[in-house]
């Protein structure tokens, strides 16, 4: 085969251009993201409760729905949180389902939920079941700011053009509550008339009614029959009749409410640099290319024709991070490509090293080729590998090509010498490949997300071993023959003398001393690995790069939200002064701290607010430093508590700090958590430590006396709905419009709402027709509430988290084995219902580092057999294996040296590593064998 395309010069070049071209195209039209498209086994169940207590959401959907999937197949972990008007459940199934599997649990979780028949009569819409596809992600946030007015206008503008882009799958509308028309009840003037909350609404529902009759035959042309009394506007709906007086006439709704348009109250609002605004979440389209799409946002953005005094400006671009590594890549590619033809060029001719260096880029290309059958985007992790890659790829050519110049330079014609010195090196160079390869399998093995999340480096990896094992063997001794002929003396063939004097003279003296010299690199072997395992660092997922921070603002229980969207507009103010030029924006959400969850449309709690810091590209200091200058210089209003977090970089992977605190007893739970709280604010290391048992506001407990509703003939339904209605409303009926459809909600006016006498003496009618007040039928006790609810698999669970100063040189790993070893045993024998458990970060990492033993065991194990193949000794393959931990001594005090900890691509890395060591110990064996010396 070698002869064939040495014969065949013309087809080596079509083989190359095609090669280049087809990977240049391909390239051109792969689709590039952030980060991989991770398949997470993980199902979300939403139910929404508008209203409900967190106490209701818990009892009436939460638990019903744990319950029924308790028996579900593959579910591993079961999450949950209830909260104001909202339950969501999290549902972890197992991380090793085959896709099929994970399909058929969802169905078997939605059948369980379809079976539960004893859901609140008030719930509007069923439970909801979604996955998380990172490939459909939000992207980019547009926000818009100006005139309060004329926001919605605009959004109602930009919005479907950016829905005609053709990389945009959904525009989230945040900050902007749906068109809606208020019945605002005065329950004095309804007192007066004798009217109840619930006449209100049975009469608003009986007026808007529209259907179709049929045909009517009777005359020549047929008629359609139409009933249509739905209202077409305000006036309609103020002129509902509610009954007649007599001679008093018809009594309106207009005699007893004020009605008006207006928007839904979400709860939430919004921010940008401080001002009040909307924001457009845009989630991609799943093989959608991120810088294609947000290149066609931003052009539209910036074209786009908006009322007056409105402005829109980008934040949160999830396509920064991709262009920054794709600008490392080529960076790197180039660099490396100069790097090795200068030092290529030391050693070999002119012709010789630009040929070695060739490889590179071929190589590179023909894998680009393949990523599309494989399923890998670009995306960080992928050009990642293509980094790790590049300095791996011209060792084989490196082999190669220096025999074929040997023996040019020994005077053997062109072709015989490229023959000759292909073959000489062709089992060690397959040799070393495949050392590498099988150094690289293992890594496939990796379990957990993380293991999702980096099986394309092994893959590229292989992938390009492979393709340049093709160019070294067929495509290299053509381009490096050329025409034929001979080699003339190198230039730089004295240097090379020097340098194998150098050598010789140094071995001279250290073969005597090989006894010693061995026992020397043992012990600094022995104390490098004492070393690794009691100081080094271990963060699978190093944060040092975010190019985000979060400040997370709570005021005192009970704040109203105009009074925290003001104090935390205090806090936004001043961030631009205290980062300067760093600065890339601001945004803020008030009314609830998910910093995961930009896109939530509605609010949570009215004392809590989160502030988004972007930084720039190109920026002094990292997040971690600003968050301690932010610190330092921020002047943080009276009452207000912040708890500052970097943005996180990588899969999930849970927060570096995380014990949870699991019984159904609140009183223990509550005292245990508070005493793990305490500990771990005693450790050094932890900072902005918090916990998820957040009190809500005082709650009200209405009382029902149900002696009394029995001998009055009042239903708990409609106590429940009254008192719902009066304060939370009720959407009882719609407006329908060409365009849209606007609720119609029924409550009592502002000044009522404030007023808890207002609602005792709101009248309710028994069936017997007659009224009784509120205060008849409910006692009022109040008593403390929290603001949401959490189970861990069914059982109530508060726990508590923490980031760790990146001065301090703690990890999770190491604060957990600390927790581990002091805390936990306390609990153990406690209470055989109460569980303290550590999770997050530490347990993930631990999920991952469980198998890099049996992975870089088996690495080892078929290296030594390869090289056993290769040289037929035992005792060979195990001095060649030994370069593995030498390479390990140098990767170890290197990362010690730059204080660096050991993360997920430093152990990708030395993986690689261990058979790339090799491959010179192969090749250098296989030449003292073939000299004799080493037989």
């Amino acid at each position: 085969m070698i002869r064939f395309f040495l014969q065949r010069p013309m087809l080596v070049h079509v083989i190359t251009i095609a090669v280049l071209a087809v990977g240049l195209l391909i390239v051109a039209r792969s689709q590039r993201e952030g980060f991989p498209a991770v398949t997470i086994n993980q199902v979300v169940i939403t139910t929404v409760l508008p209203g409900g207590s967190p106490r209701d959401l818990e009892t009436k959907i939460t638990v019903p729905i744990e319950e029924a999937i308790r028996e579900v197949d593959g579910v591993e972990e079961v999450n949950s949180t209830s909260q104001e008007g909202m339950s969501r459940i999290v549902v972890e199934l197992y991380e090793d389902l085959r896709p099929r599997e994970v399909e058929a649990a969802e169905r078997d979780l939605q059948k369980a939920i379809d079976a539960i028949q004893d859901f609140p009569a008030e719930l509007e819409a069923p439970p909801v079941l979604s996955r998380f596809n990172p490939a459909k992600r939000s992207v980019v946030e547009i926000s818009l700011t100006g005139p309060p007015h004329e926001l919605g206008r605009a959004a109602a503008l930009l919005r479907p053009r950016l829905e005609e882009i053709s990389g945009v799958g959904e525009v989230i509308e945040v900050g902007l509550g749906d068109p809606e028309i208020e019945v605002l009840l005065d329950p004095v003037r309804a007192r007066a008339q004798q009217v109840t909350l619930d006449e209100v609404m049975v009469a608003l529902q009986r007026r808007n009614l529209a259907s179709t009759g049929g045909r009517l035959t009777a005359y020549p042309l047929h008629r359609q029959v139409v009933l249509s009394g739905e209202y077409t506007d305000l006036e309609d709906i103020r002129d509902t009749i509610l009954r007649f007086r007599g001679a008093g006439g018809a009594l309106r709704l207009r005699d007893v409410a004020l009605v008006r348009e207006t928007v839904e109250d979400t709860g939430l609002r919004v921010h940008a640099e401080g001002e009040p605004s909307v924001s457009l979440i845009l989630r991609k389209r799943e093989h959608a290319d991120i810088l294609d799409t947000i290149d066609a946002v931003r052009e539209l953005v910036e074209s786009a024709a908006l009322p007056p005094g409105v402005e829109a400006r980008i934040y949160n671009d999830a396509s920064r991070e991709t262009r920054n590594r794709l600008d490392v890549v080529i960076t790197n590619g180039i660099g490396g490509v100069v790097l090795v033809l200068a030092v290529l060029l030391l050693f070999l001719s002119a012709r010789v090293a630009f040929w070695v260096a060739f490889g590179m880029p071929f190589a590179l290309l023909g894998v680009a080729a393949f990523l599309p059958l494989l399923g890998i985007s670009i995306n960080m992790v992928s050009l990642a590998g293509f980094v790790l890659v590049i300095g791996i790829v011209v060792d084989d050519a490196i082999v190669i090509a220096e025999r074929v110049s040997f023996h040019l330079e020994n005077g053997v014609e062109a072709t015989e010498a490229a023959i000759l010195g292909t073959r000489e090196m062709a089992i060690p160079v397959i040799g070393a490949s495949l050392t590498t390869i099988l150094a690289f399998s293992p890594l496939f093995l990796l379990g957990g997300i993380p293991g999702k999340f980096s099986w394309a480096i092994p893959a590229i990896v292989i992938l390009t071993l492979a393709v340049s094992l093709f160019e070294c063997f067929f495509i290299l001794p053509s381009h490096i023959v050329g025409k034929g002929g001979k080699a003339h003396d190198r230039p730089k063939a004295r240097f090379m003398r020097a340098l194998e004097r150098f050598y010789s003279a140094s071995l001279e003296r250290i073969l005597p001393w090989g006894a010693a010299v061995v026992l020397v690199f043992v012990l600094i072997f022995l104390g490098t690995v004492q070393y690794l395992r009691t100081s080094m660092p271990v963060i699978l997922f190093p944060q040092d790069d975010a190019d985000a921070l979060y400040l997370k603002v709570t005021t005192p229980l009970g704040t109203p939200i105009e009074r925290t969207e003001a104090l935390t507009r205090e806090v936004e103010l001043q961030l631009p002064g205290i980062i300067g030029e760093d600065l890339d924006g601001i945004t803020a959400r008030i009314g609830h701290q998910e910093v995961l969850q930009a896109e939530r449309e509605i609010g949570a709690a009215e004392h809590e607010a989160f502030v988004s810091v972007y930084l720039r590209n190109e920026r002094r200091h990292s997040a971690h430093d600003w968050i301690a200058r932010i610190k330092q210089d921020l002047q943080v209003p009276e009452g207000v508590e912040l708890i500052y977090e970097a943005k996180r970089i990588g899969p999930p992977m849970g927060r570096p700090v995380q014990v949870h605190v699991s019984s159904n007893d609140d009183a223990l739970r509550r005292e245990l958590s508070a005493e793990v709280q305490s500990y771990l604010a005693g450790l050094p290391g932890i900072e902005d430590l918090e916990s998820d048992r957040r009190p809500g506001i005082r709650q009200i407990d209405l009382r029902l006396d149900h002696r009394r509703l029995a001998l009055e003939q009042v239903s708990v339904d409609t106590v429940s709905r009254t008192v719902k209605a009066a304060f939370f409303g009720l959407p009882v009926t719609e407006l329908r419009r060409v365009d849209q459809r606007v609720d119609i909600r029924v409550r009592f006016d502002p000044g009522a709402r404030s007023d808890l006498d207002m609602l005792l003496a709101t009248p309710v009618r028994g069936e017997d027709g007659r009224l009784h007040p509120l205060r008849e039928l409910v006692e009022p006790v109040e008593v403390d509430a929290l603001a949401a609810h959490h189970h861990r698999n069914g059982v109530r669970t508060t726990t508590v988290t923490g980031g760790i100063d990146p001065d301090s040189g703690q990890t999770a790993k190491s604060l957990a084995a600390r927790i581990e070893s002091e805390l936990l045993p306390r609990y153990r024998a406690l209470d055989p219902e109460a569980r303290v458990m550590i999770g997050g970060e530490a347990t993930k990492t631990d999920e991952t580092l469980g198998e890099m033993p049996l992975v870089l065991g088996l690495a080892l194990l078929g290296i030594v057999m390869v090289v056993m193949l290769l040289t037929g000794s035992l005792t060979q393959a195990f001095f060649v294996v030994s370069a593995v931990p030498l390479g390990l001594i140098g990767v170890v005090w290197a990362y010690a040296t730059h204080d660096i900890p050991i993360s997920m691509f430093a152990l990708l890395g030395v993986t690689g590593l261990s058979g790339v060591v090799v491959n010179d110990s192969i090749v250098m064996v296989t030449s003292l064998n073939r000299t004799g010396i080493g037989a």
